[in-house]
């Protein structure tokens, strides 16, 4: 992608499915990109499923049983920032938006 283009990554329920060490190197493929350039990554993802995975901690500040929960982490400058926006079902028929 041009680097004068806003670079946006998006997965839903696919890390679960991967091994940790795949998940490690994705992680820090990530990383490294948002250390070059600014983007935004959109993730759908199971606490209980991805357990490497660091998501932020619900906003009501009640404990962490969501099926799945939405994230946006934005690389700005190569400064990483995450926030929830979501817990859901993983098939959407739940949503309750942060």
């Amino acid at each position: 992608m041009p680097d004068d283009q806003h670079l946006a990554i998006q997965n839903s329920w696919v890390l679960s499915y991967r091994p940790t060490q795949v998940l490690t190197a994705l992680l820090a493929v990530i990383d490294g990109i948002g250390a070059a350039r600014d983007l935004s990554w959109v993730s759908m993802e199971s606490p209980q499923a991805v357990p490497g995975l660091t998501l932020p901690a619900r906003p009501d500040g009640t404990s962490d049983d969501s099926q799945t929960v939405a994230v946006l982490t934005t690389y700005r400058q190569g400064r990483r920032s995450a926030r929830r926006l979501a817990d859901c079902h993983p098939h959407g028929t739940r949503l309750q938006w942060w």
